[in-house]
């Protein structure tokens, strides 16, 4: 075979060897653009208020002390909890305790009684539905808001509790010199996917995950 035979024979199979390679990629096929599935969470975001303008009241880092405080005071005591307007849909509670140490009176019931008034007063107990539950190792009232608390995204939501607190002119020399304590702690769960009887179970510190722990509050962002 001449030169030129060989060339051209060299070329008729590097031709059929091309056409062969590009049959085996030359497959049918089609995609897709990419979608992104962006996810972004909620959350619960409550602030408890607290505060006194009366000239007896004193504003400490723990709270508020009153000093002097006779039969027939009306002492100013603003409590309400505000649900941030970006805040997802939430069951809201208030725990009040007593905090006393006084062997005589007044007792926690006469303490109580005073919130109990100052609530009926402000016409905000029909607000709030009452569960009596233990926190720590503390026993108190749990007053949580009758319905869940939904913020449209443009203003916060204000709940109000009370705003005094009266002391009674029936108290006599039996209250003299007593020293007691009413104690507020705010807590709120997500709505949705929960009950309001988890949310008191929870504050009750009586409600577990499957492996048997308890499920715990956490703050939200700085308080």
């Amino acid at each position: 075979m001449n030169k030129k035979n060989i060339l051209t024979a060299a070329v008729s199979l590097s031709l059929v060897a091309c056409l062969s390679i590009g049959a085996t990629l030359a497959y049918f096929t089609d995609k897709t653009d990419v979608k992104n599935n962006a996810f972004t969470t909620g959350n619960v975001d409550i602030t408890l208020t607290d505060t006194s303008d009366s000239d007896k009241a004193t504003e400490v880092e723990t709270g508020i002390v009153y000093d002097d405080v006779l039969p027939g005071d009306n002492l100013d005591k603003n409590v309400y909890v505000t649900v941030d307007k970006d805040s997802s849909a939430a069951y809201v509670g208030v725990f009040v305790s007593v905090d006393y140490n006084h062997f005589g009176r007044p007792d926690s019931y006469d303490v109580m009684g005073l919130v109990y008034d100052a609530m009926m007063r402000q016409g905000t107990m029909n607000n709030w539905n009452e569960y009596y539950v233990n926190v720590g190792s503390t026993d108190g009232v749990l007053y949580v808001y009758n319905q869940v608390v939904d913020p449209d995204g443009t203003e916060d939501v204000v709940l109000d509790l009370f705003s005094d607190i009266q002391i009674p002119t029936t108290w006599d020399n039996n209250f003299a010199g007593a020293q007691f304590g009413i104690n507020v702690q705010a807590f709120a769960t997500q709505a949705e996917n929960f009950s309001e009887g988890q949310f008191i179970e929870m504050v009750d510190g009586t409600l577990t995950d499957a492996n048997g722990n308890v499920i715990e509050f956490q703050e939200f962002g700085n308080k």
